[in-house]
């Protein structure tokens, strides 16, 4: 799942780009996706991450385990749980939004690593 992802993010942010991939040297091409994983994400990301996920056939159902690797509090993952019981997919969002709010440091790769631990 975790190499899945990443391979996803690197598409996604290599084809989002203004020039065709071809004119890139594959070493260009690294460290562009590297800059990308750097990039802080922000609320105004949480559909593209949603996006992500699905496009990874990520089990919404883990969202609990993937909040508490992301850094989240226990108790607020449980009150997202207690507002959405039975919502696995809402509880996910609010998940990702609550991360997004609260690190100030929210990359693709610590989603990607939290993903590969759960």
């Amino acid at each position: 799942m975790l190499v899945r992802l990443r391979i996803y993010i690197v598409y996604k942010t290599t084809i989002q780009n203004d020039k065709p991939v071809t004119n890139y040297s594959p070493t260009q091409i690294s460290e562009h996706n590297d800059d990308q994983q750097k990039v802080i994400l922000t609320i105004r990301d949480l559909v593209d991450i949603v996006r992500v996920l699905k496009d990874g056939h990520f089990q919404t159902i883990k969202w609990f385990d993937l909040g508490l690797y992301l850094g989240l509090i226990h108790d607020d993952l449980k009150i997202i749980e207690d507002n959405y019981p039975r919502d696995a997919k809402q509880c996910l969002r609010e998940c990702l939004a609550l991360w997004l709010k609260n690190d100030i440091e929210a990359t693709w790769n610590k989603l990607a690593i939290a993903v590969g631990e759960v």
